[in-house]
């Protein structure tokens, strides 16, 4: 994996832009209505309500406002244009809403360093679903392959993952059905004084690991 170095152009004040796939400004336009909107959504949470967006923000006073923001996946590459708000994409690429269908889209989401939510029940929903055991969570950290959150990591590849502090975690490996494996390939290790813990599992499975501290 590469990193990529990214130099956000400068955009004149009351101008909103979003970012190209490859650090362009790809059109821009006034932010006249972004005033109403901050005054709407503060509004909303004085009255306790929730908020969510459907697309990145494309104003800094809207990214400001720290709304988890969602975006429809027409293509699994948008997720890259969440990566400056919430990594957050919608299970909609593919129509296929059994358990196994959701699956296969996370693995592909967590390609785009995203975190798949749907919003149709699975077509087998008497199955406990793998979800729950993806939230909460607060990314600090995006990789091809892996999302680092406070609270849990998500990853389609093997390898070996920790906190900064060698939080231990409780391991959950998806296999290709949407299905908990009873038994996933795991240990602690130490690697330059830290202590990670190491997961090795097939190409068509992915990784949930919820950080327990008291572990």
């Amino acid at each position: 994996m590469t990193e990529l170095d990214v130099v956000l152009p400068t955009v004149p004040e009351g101008q909103q832009f979003q970012l190209a796939l490859d650090a362009r400004i790809d059109w821009e336009r006034p932010a006249g209505s972004n005033p109403w909107k901050v005054g709407m959504a503060e509004w909303l949470r004085r009255e306790g309500k929730t908020i969510i967006g459907n697309g990145p923000p494309r104003a800094r006073t809207m990214l400001d406002l720290h709304i988890p923001r969602f975006t429809e996946m027409a293509s699994y590459s948008f997720l890259l244009k969440t990566h400056l708000s919430s990594p957050w994409g919608l299970a909609n690429h593919d129509p296929d809403y059994t358990v196994a269908g959701h699956a296969r889209q996370a693995r592909r989401f967590l390609d785009y360093a995203g975190v798949l939510t749907s919003y149709v029940w699975p077509s087998d929903p008497e199955v406990p679903t793998f979800q729950p055991l993806m939230y909460p969570i607060t990314p600090v950290e995006l990789r091809a392959g892996m999302v680092l959150g406070e609270e849990r990591i998500l990853t389609n590849r093997s390898g070996r993952y920790g906190w900064p502090d060698g939080s231990q975690a409780d391991v959950y490996v998806i296999n290709a059905q949407g299905r908990c494996v009873s038994k996933p390939q795991t240990r602690t290790v130490r690697e330059d004084g830290r202590r990670l813990i190491e997961v090795r599992m097939p190409g068509d499975h992915f990784a949930i690991l919820v950080r327990n501290p008291d572990g």
